[in-house]
């Protein structure tokens, strides 16, 4: 067996799952052309920008994948970066802003919307990471919508019942 820090191993993993998303988006729209090809990504730990690029990701690394790469060739038409970051210290938010922002510039004439773990933050932690995600990137990009996680539990549990009741958080998304 390689071993797990093994480059060329590694490289050749990531290699098997590029080849998947290119066979799986290829052999769809070849089937049905108006289907839009979408995947929930990774965003484990710190984000591109503090690593110094994508490549340097848990997400790429570890996982292997290389959903930068897969947006970049078109074999996704809607990416989905699950950035579950609990709003509850400096550094969580960090890597969610980071993890946000790589995200709304890399789209490639593509689409991304920002994953939002609710599960993970308070009421109110849930509701800042919304509203930041809505927000244009410095160059002017915007993701084109959120999608939350989850809405069984849209804030963090205590003692295994939601924080707020889920029916308040529903209303506070629903006004401005």
């Amino acid at each position: 067996l390689p071993h797990p820090r093994d480059t060329d191993w590694n490289d050749w993993r990531r290699e098997q799952m590029n080849a998947l998303v290119r066979r799986i988006y290829l052999e769809t729209i070849a089937v049905k052309p108006h289907v839009k090809v979408s995947a929930s990504t990774i965003t484990f730990f710190r984000g591109p920008t503090a690593l110094g690029g994508f490549s340097r990701t848990e997400a790429y690394s570890r996982v292997y994948q290389d959903w930068d790469g897969w947006m970049r060739k078109g074999f996704l038409d809607l990416n989905v970066p699950m950035v579950y970051k609990a709003e509850t210290s400096a550094e969580t938010q960090n890597q969610f802003n980071d993890w946000t922002d790589f995200t709304r510039t890399h789209q490639y004439d593509r689409q991304a919307a920002i994953g939002i773990g609710a599960f993970v933050n308070p009421f109110a932690g849930s509701l800042a990471q919304i509203e930041r995600s809505r927000l244009a990137a410095a160059t002017g990009e915007r993701a084109v919508g959120q999608a939350l996680y989850s809405y069984a539990t849209p804030n963090r549990l205590i003692n295994n019942v939601p924080e707020r009741p889920p029916a308040e958080f529903f209303r506070a998304l629903s006004e401005d």
